[in-house]
């Protein structure tokens, strides 16, 4: 008389399956760590621990070296770019003065003036607008004045 287990029997022939599995995992596993423990102890033979410590200390000397170069160019573009912008204002003066003298002679360009010589004709109109529109600089000493008129009885 034979009994048929077949549902225990694959259960079984599977948690053997799956045993086997495990165990070829930690042989692959045990091998890849002793390739490693191979390769690392080649390095510790021909590495010098106090060579690398002053290999080390030599680069953070170097970086330090080129974090000061660099802040040192970015002051120097910093301020020639001030100094850009000065030079380039000028540099449109001269221009505006140029093609003011060359379109000086030219027809129809009578009575063409440069934009210093407008801002010069601004200035006394500004002036001439009281204080309160102008930005002269009494301007604060003719509001207290004004306010001191008010205030009197």
């Amino acid at each position: 008389m034979t009994i048929c287990y077949d549902g225990q029997t694959n259960a079984q022939l599977n948690g053997m399956s799956m045993q086997a599995d495990q165990m070829n995992n930690q042989m692959v596993m045990t091998e890849a760590m002793r390739s490693g423990v191979e390769v690392m102890s080649t390095f510790n033979e021909t590495m010098d621990p106090l060579q690398v410590q002053q290999m080390a200390a030599q680069f953070q000397v170097e970086q330090q070296k080129n974090e000061m170069t660099s802040e040192m160019f970015d002051d120097m573009f910093d301020e020639l770019y001030d100094d850009e912008e000065e030079a380039s204002d000028e540099v449109n003066k001269i221009m505006e003065e140029l093609a003011h003298m060359q379109l000086n002679g030219v027809k129809g360009t009578a009575g063409l003036k440069t934009a210093d010589q407008l801002a010069a004709e601004q200035q006394p109109v500004a002036n001439q607008q009281g204080p309160m529109l102008a930005g002269g600089e009494d301007e604060e000493d003719d509001i207290m004045s004004r306010l001191a008129a008010l205030r009197k009885p």
